[in-house]
């Protein structure tokens, strides 16, 4: 499983001089995600020998660039398979069907769940210990800056620009709502938008004495893209009001930069009444419950 990623709170710290900027976040994965299958495939003894598939409802999103099972792809799981492949010595004699269940380009990382599913998927599929690989860190965190922490697929600190994790399940399990309006928001154009020092680092607590006080924790934190990403897509408004207007809503933010949005409820029920309801009003977004840092055990 590639489960959706979700910033609880996301601080921008500074650019740096190669015009990355650094970051804060805490991360918490749901129970849904997207779906990977890991097959043998036959290829020939040239760069066909990896098969690459889409299915799902998100499917018809992929071009035939995004298909490509070349080395040249640009599609991060094809560059996934092909980077551990290299790094391993291996020949990527697979086929990887990938049930696409998540928006494309909705600030859950959804490309990067993929690709660091993948990658899992493969070093299970051939048999090799994470740990006696050398060059995993460097390969992962060249996917993107989300590919470490959702290779992890676990609560956690991340800091950096994304090669920093610290693992963190110091909270409960939250009832969840994400909603997206079925609009993407390129995170290359929200970062262009800002400018030096957002916020702080941050010190997390050693635990929270409740499900209260950790609520009482995140509402005095932020989304520092949020304000560029209601530039860019100003439908994000319009989910953010009616998440804050669901009854149980304890907490309505936007996930990395956009356009995907999360409710935290008060209970599981609280948030499946409120899925509901904004399906009902609002038929053309996507609307899902779930869980975010339920322990669960994670594979391709």
């Amino acid at each position: 499983m590639a489960p959706a990623k979700i910033n609880l709170f996301l601080h921008v710290l500074d650019k740096r001089a190669d015009g990355y900027h650094e970051l804060d976040s805490l991360i918490a994965f749901a129970d849904i995600g997207d779906r990977l299958e890991i097959a043998p495939h036959a290829g020939g003894q040239g760069v066909d020998a990896l098969a690459f598939d889409v299915t799902g409802p998100y499917a018809s999103a992929f071009g035939a660039q995004e298909l490509d099972a070349t080395p040249h792809s640009s599609n991060l799981v094809v560059r996934a398979a092909w980077g551990l492949a290299a790094l391993a010595g291996r020949r990527p004699d697979v086929r990887i069907t990938l049930e696409k269940n998540l928006p494309l380009s909705s600030g859950i990382g959804g490309g990067s769940a993929d690709a660091a599913a993948c990658i899992r998927g493969l070093l299970q599929y051939w048999s090799i210990a994470p740990s006696r690989l050398s060059g995993l860190d460097d390969l992962l965190l060249a996917l993107g800056a989300d590919v470490p922490v959702c290779f992890l697929s676990a609560s956690a600190q991340m800091r950096g620009i994304g090669e920093q994790i610290m693992p963190y399940d110091a909270f409960p399990a939250l009832p969840a709502l994400l909603v997206n309006p079925a609009k993407p928001c390129p995170t290359g154009a929200i970062f262009k938008m800002l400018g030096t020092a957002q916020s702080p680092a941050l010190t997390l607590p050693p635990c929270f004495d409740s499900a209260d006080a950790f609520y009482d924790f995140l509402r005095r934190q932020n989304n520092d893209l949020q304000q560029a990403a209601q530039k860019v897509v100003p439908e994000i408004g319009d989910v953010l009001k009616a998440l804050g207007m669901a009854d149980g809503c304890r907490l309505a933010r936007l996930s990395g930069s956009g356009a995907t949005c999360f409710g935290l409820f008060a209970s599981a029920a609280a948030a499946q009444q409120a899925q509901s309801l904004i399906r009902a009003h609002h038929p053309d977004w996507w609307v899902q419950s779930c869980q975010l840092n339920r322990p669960e055990r994670h594979t391709a």
